[in-house]
């Protein structure tokens, strides 16, 4: 019985002398030094989620648009005859080198001008590429519909809070009857 107690005693006063040796040593305040791990687990997942990732800017729901872009066969477009416009968004990602490209909507009768700016700097302006290779003024819509087409822009340093802008012009190289209307779906911001 003896031995027991003593042996309780010895337990006991590890446990004691084992809790104390953690739980002060460099605080003075009187908070748990468990109070570390957290905060080193949380900065590993604050540097996770900094990491850059793809962001795409849609044009119907991510920019804010001048007057004349209306819904024209499922893309953005300019009404005819309101001649060109610009629309505008706010870079919702992290701070990045990014690889550009815009979804546009190419047409037959027409190759529209564009160009993309971030911050009021253009990074690249040019013409729509056409839906079957070239111009087609004769050409029925049944024999060549329009067509989505990736441009690629180019590899750019893109901060958070960046004021990315497009820039559609309309254009009627087969006359006034029907031409293009500068039709896009997207910005794609890849790292």
């Amino acid at each position: 019985m003896k031995k027991n107690v003593i042996l309780m005693g010895m337990l006991c006063l590890s446990i004691i002398v084992g809790c104390d040796n953690g739980g002060d040593e460099g605080d003075n305040d009187g908070e748990s030094s468990a109070v570390a791990p957290s905060s080193t687990a949380t900065s590993t997942t604050a540097s996770r989620s900094t990491s850059p990732s793809t962001v795409t800017l849609n044009a119907f729901s991510d920019f804010s648009c001048t007057s004349g872009w209306t819904n024209r066969d499922g893309a953005l477009g300019l009404r005819a005859g309101s001649g060109s416009g610009t629309c505008t968004a706010e870079f919702p990602g992290v701070s990045g080198s990014y690889s550009i490209q815009i979804k546009v909507q190419a047409e037959r009768d027409g190759s529209p001008a564009y160009s993309l700016s971030i911050n009021g700097n253009t990074v690249q302006s040019g013409n729509y590429p056409y839906a079957c290779g070239s111009l087609m003024c004769n050409t029925p819509y049944e024999q060549c519909r329009d067509s989505n087409k990736m441009i690629s822009v180019g590899r750019f340093q893109v901060n958070n809070g960046d004021t990315i802008e497009f820039y559609g012009q309309e254009t009627y190289p087969c006359g006034s009857s029907h031409g293009a209307y500068a039709k896009w779906h997207q910005i794609i911001l890849s790292p």
